[in-house]
């Protein structure tokens, strides 16, 4: 993934989320071997990687410029043999 600011601004991170979302009536993760938070539904499960947030900003923040893999090597593995995404929300700050 790349985030990217015109000139003169640089990163501000607002949100990250790596991991997957469940779909009702799918467990995506076993809550035994990754962190979990469940919805209301027993059977509708996210599985989110909680160091998100922290591991974009400290790839990111007051850059011009970054990039980098999202892959478990970077983000750790919420929901091993799962396929995951990561969602990021960002800023350019003067």
């Amino acid at each position: 993934m790349t985030l990217k600011c015109p000139p003169g601004t640089t990163i501000l991170v607002e949100h990250a989320q790596y991991g997957r979302t469940g779909m009702h009536g799918i467990s995506k993760c076993n809550s035994s071997v990754a962190p979990m938070i469940a919805e209301d539904e027993p059977t509708n499960h996210t599985c989110i990687w909680p160091q998100s947030v922290q591991r974009v900003v400290g790839i990111c923040q007051k850059k011009r410029q970054c990039k980098f893999n999202t892959s478990p090597k970077t983000f750790g593995d919420p929901c091993p043999g799962m396929q995951k995404y990561l969602e990021v929300a960002y800023k350019c700050r003067p």
